[in-house]
């Protein structure tokens, strides 16, 4: 199981959060958006080119189809979902 800490913004447009598993490892994921179903996903940076335009998988640069880097306005749009 993994749990995520609430979204932390460096800026209004990046917001990460930190991911541990059950062997308490900690990995940093930034968030991402899916505006068509309003729904989150925390990508991790060791597979996601967190500083891409757009979501992108690092090797090969292929774009997640819908999603786009979560927002602060998202995360307070969406509040009740991180509370």
């Amino acid at each position: 199981m993994l749990t995520a800490t609430k979204p932390m913004a460096l800026t209004p447009e990046q917001l990460w959060v930190f991911v541990t598993g059950d062997n308490n490892a900690v990995d940093v994921a930034r968030l991402a958006h899916a505006p068509e179903t309003g729904g989150f996903i925390a990508l991790p940076i060791s597979a996601f080119d967190p500083y891409a335009l757009l979501p992108a998988y690092a090797p090969t640069g292929e774009l997640l189809e819908g999603w786009r880097w979560a927002t602060t306005r998202d995360v307070e749009t969406y509040a009740y979902l991180f509370a």
